[in-house]
């Protein structure tokens, strides 16, 4: 069997779709993953996505603050929840991001050029706790990646 490498984010990925299970559960939703082909031609992974209500979501399994790479992954999900806004007939669309913790989720909350971007654009941010196990979990990986 072939060794994972370090930084293998096997962990956190398992872990969003328990997130967003538990997002729906808290705001009523039926978010589901989906691959969509934008009317421009782009494909784009959400997620969480519901056409019918017209609500797009991004799940960061993440615990603790983030470094400035994870920041630029934050961005980069907000840009593609704009874009398929934009693509699936402009403003209207709920956009959701959903952290696993408030650390990490402090990006969206302040002064920084991002929170007033997110604000800017209405995305919504939401904190929801992993089950203690999957916490565990990530934060182990997330050990292991930085050694």
């Amino acid at each position: 069997m072939k060794a994972r490498h370090k930084s293998d984010s096997l962990e956190q990925r398992s872990a969003e779709p328990r997130m967003l299970k538990i997002l729906n559960s808290k705001r009523g939703l039926s978010l589901h993953r989906k691959q969509l082909l934008l009317n421009c031609g782009a494909r784009v992974e959400l997620d969480g996505f519901d056409e019918k209500e017209r609500i797009v979501c991004e799940v960061y399994a993440h615990i603790g603050p983030l470094k400035p790479g994870q920041v630029h992954k934050v961005a980069s999900d907000i840009l593609k929840m704009l874009l398929v806004e934009r693509d699936q007939g402009g403003d209207g669309w709920h956009k959701v991001y959903c952290f696993a913790d408030k650390a990490a989720a402090q990006q969206l909350s302040g002064d920084s050029w991002l929170a007033r971007a997110a604000k800017r654009f209405g995305v919504e941010v939401e904190v929801v706790q992993p089950p203690k196990q999957t916490r565990a979990s990530v934060k182990k990986a997330q050990r292991r990646q930085t050694r």
